[in-house]
């Protein structure tokens, strides 16, 4: 590719992509029925520091800080949702910027979301994003993933920008390949919200833990 996905999607997609779905994002946030917030209530998992990545304007966010009165930060590449954020949710603490690179501090956080955001990021970027969600989390922590969970990784040409590519794969892959991390629950879905018709409709709602002293047992000589 000729220009970094993460560039095109700061520049211009992100912006579109909020016009495109701001009214159901509104629905979202004032009818529920959102399944990163569904498996968490199931999973009786409640964040005191909340950061998602790939927050749009933040409804989300604020669905879960008024849950749980717990301090929620997002990031996101475009700057029409965080400005919209801002005027609409003004206690979140919403940021402009990329999954390969989060302004926060090391272990702020106990739960993070990666909202959606995965499947347009440049590959060149997977492990600089790993990285820096396992940074910012902090032992004991919680993190969802919700994004395409294609069982055999494969890539499609984004139909609201040629210049961009989609890319669908297991993103929990990633984490769970490190011991510290665990799958607590996972549900899968289509795109849609219906039931998946297709290894390239595929969506998992993914929660894992993150337990480092877990992760390696002691074993005598």
């Amino acid at each position: 590719m000729s220009i970094a996905q993460k560039a095109v999607v700061s520049e211009s997609e992100g912006d579109a992509w909020l016009a495109r779905n701001l009214p159901r994002l509104g629905d979202l946030a004032a009818k529920g029925g959102d399944p990163v917030v569904e498996i968490l209530d199931q999973s009786g998992v409640r964040g005191r520091s909340i950061l998602e990545i790939g927050c749009s304007h933040g409804w989300r966010l604020e669905l879960l800080r008024k849950a749980s009165s717990a301090f929620a930060a997002g990031i996101d590449p475009s700057l029409r949702a965080i400005e919209e954020g801002r005027k609409l949710y003004p206690e979140l603490e919403l940021v402009r910027g990329t999954a390969d690179a989060l302004p926060f501090e090391s272990a702020r956080f106990d739960l993070v979301i990666y909202g959606f955001c995965l499947y347009l990021c440049d590959r060149a970027d997977l492990f600089k994003i790993v990285a820096e969600g396992d940074r910012v989390l902090a032992e004991n922590g919680y993190l969802v993933i919700y994004d395409f969970c294609a069982e055999h990784p494969h890539r499609r040409s984004y139909s609201h920008d040629a210049r961009l590519t989609t890319y669908k794969m297991d993103n929990s892959a990633l984490f769970l390949a490190n011991p510290a991390y665990k799958l607590v629950a996972q549900r899968m879905i289509g795109a849609d919200g219906g039931p998946a018709t297709s290894d390239d409709d595929r969506v998992a709602i993914s929660l894992l833990k993150k337990n480092l002293d877990d992760a390696y047992p002691l074993r005598g000589n």
